[in-house]
């Protein structure tokens, strides 16, 4: 039993350091823009639609606004914005660690009462 415990342990260790890695690791998304391009005959203005890729902050790092990582010109911003989706990274985030450490709280819930059985069997022994 106490083998299987420990497994389980491990696992949710690893778990929750993944967990907490996720919440400090910035991540991309690609949305289309209208951006310039080559003029070409058919093309006089150069615009075109194209998907553009843009780092987002980490999850818990929300202050930062997004930056673009292609090289293009945007001549028309993308629609919806680019990283739209941080609110709800860092509530998958809180909800991942939350259930982490309940996982690894359910793994040492037997002590308390292996403590009280130990207190008891100490008092029972000296009288």
């Amino acid at each position: 039993m106490t083998k299987r415990r420990n497994i389980v342990r491990i696992v949710v260790i690893i778990w929750l350091a993944l967990s907490l890695r996720a919440g400090f690791v910035s991540w991309e998304d690609h949305e289309n823009a209208v951006v310039l391009g080559a003029i070409t005959p058919t093309n006089p203005d150069g615009l075109s639609t194209a998907p553009v890729k843009f780092t987002c902050a980490a999850p818990l790092r929300a202050d930062r606004p997004p930056r673009q990582a292609d090289q293009q010109v945007i001549h028309t911003p993308p629609s919806p914005p680019p990283c739209t989706l941080r609110s709800q990274r860092q509530a998958i985030f809180w909800v991942d660690i939350a259930f982490a450490l309940v996982a690894l709280g359910a793994t040492f819930a037997h002590l308390p009462r292996r403590w009280v059985l130990a207190r008891r069997d100490a008092v029972l022994a000296a009288t």
